[in-house]
């Protein structure tokens, strides 16, 4: 059966992020969002355009990525309607957002030092692979494998640039 649709979001889920960044006053702001995937290097993250953590990654140039396991769903949902803008925009006031000058505390999460950048990443994130996955606004886990895929059979290796290493390139521990 075809049916046409024009929903307002069709969002088949990736997986969720802390981003943080530096706030214009100088204080750490931490942002959940999921609309981020990687490809070598480089990681296309999709915001809202008038959101806060997007403004201080322009003026800033630096965030970091921390990525959650799906043990932290419970903070990251903390943190959903929340915003370092204050005052609150309209179109966030809309969606039932409040100022909250502290991010890092309301998740619980624990701010340690970046190694190249100045927003402080997130203890309870390292990279993990089991990370809760937003898929039509609910938090998913990744089940077992339903088939193996034939990409998998492509070494990793194939898919890393030949080119230079950009100079503010980091690697992961």
């Amino acid at each position: 059966m075809h049916s046409i649709i024009g929903p307002a979001i069709l969002y088949f889920g990736t997986p969720v992020v802390l981003v943080s960044s530096i706030n214009p006053d100088g204080a750490p702001n931490l942002a959940p969002m999921s609309s981020a995937w990687w490809l070598g290097r480089s990681c296309m993250l999709g915001f809202g355009a008038r959101s806060q953590t997007p403004a201080n990654i322009q003026r800033t140039g630096e965030c970091v990525l921390n990525l959650p396991s799906v043990h932290e769903a419970a903070a990251v949902n903390r943190l959903a309607r929340t915003t370092a803008s204050n005052p609150v925009p309209p179109h966030k006031l809309a969606m039932g957002c409040r100022h909250e000058p502290d991010k890092f505390a309301l998740g619980g999460f624990t701010p340690l030092p970046s190694h190249d950048v100045s927003p402080p990443r997130v203890a309870e994130c390292p990279v993990h692979w089991r990370p809760p996955i937003m898929s039509f606004q609910q938090f998913n886990g990744l089940s077992d494998r339903v088939q193996t895929s034939t990409l998998a059979e492509i070494p990793e290796e194939a898919y890393r640039p030949r080119g230079p290493v950009l100079p503010n390139a980091t690697q992961a521990a």
